[in-house]
């Protein structure tokens, strides 16, 4: 079946059955390092899917927030990291930011289908 993710191939009988939606760096085609996973993200239109073109800018400004903001709470931990690595010699917050100029960051959203799955039966 396409679109199926098969985790276990030894025990599974079938696939894992979801829709997944990836979201990077948003970088245009220029700018794209496939290598990285970095490239242009393919945003919903109203040809693509059943909403409105509001409700696809909102969807996307939703989703750039959220990552925006996930973004910077990995980095406020990495920072807690750093002051709890260094705090004997004298804590250094940006012990670690020179390894995360470039993080590479995705969401990932699933939709998982309603076939119901028998985990005993593989």
């Amino acid at each position: 079946r396409f679109g199926e993710e098969t985790l276990d191939p030894i025990n599974q009988v079938r696939g894992d059955t979801k829709e997944g939606y990836y979201i990077g760096d948003e970088v245009d085609v220029q700018h794209m390092d496939p290598k990285r996973l970095k490239g242009p993200n393919v945003w919903p239109t109203p040809s693509s899917c059943s909403m409105t073109d509001e409700k696809c800018r909102l969807f996307r400004d939703t989703m750039e927030r959220y990552r925006g903001e996930a973004i910077r709470v990995c980095m406020e931990l990495v920072r807690y990291f750093a002051i709890s690595l260094t705090s004997a010699n004298g804590s250094n917050p940006h012990l670690f930011d020179e390894y995360f100029t470039e993080p590479s960051t995705f969401i990932r959203l699933l939709h998982y289908s309603a076939e119901e799955s028998t985990p005993s039966e593989g």
